[in-house]
């Protein structure tokens, strides 16, 4: 099961993301929520947390809870396009605590 919703206004956005997954070989079951918010017409600045629980039936040592988190900022070059820098952490017992960097660019291109 899956569950999603977003509220969205010209100078941000807020949205929430749900998921349950069950069966005999496991369960996960998680959610995160996500916001946005525009600054200036052009600056983006961004965040998100997210819980994460999974349990593994036929491998118990890879069961975990996992929390996530995401803070980012962003430039918007016109609507729809825009690029930005990510830094991402998670952290849960099977991997400690990880950080990543991501760069990305996004492009709208005609309608």
């Amino acid at each position: 099961a899956s569950l999603g919703a977003r509220y969205q206004r010209l100078d941000g956005a807020v949205a929430f993301r749900g998921m349950g997954d069950f069966g005999e070989a496991g369960d996960r079951v998680g959610g995160d929520v996500l916001g946005e918010r525009l600054l200036g017409s052009r600056y983006v600045v961004r965040g998100r947390l997210g819980f994460w629980h999974w349990e593994d039936k036929l491998r118990a040592d890879r069961s975990a809870l996992s929390f996530g988190s995401m803070l980012g900022v962003g430039y918007r070059f016109f609507h729809g396009s825009q690029a930005g820098v990510e830094l991402d952490s998670d952290v849960n017992r099977l991997v400690g605590i990880r950080f990543r960097w991501l760069a990305y660019l996004s492009l709208a291109v005609g309608k």
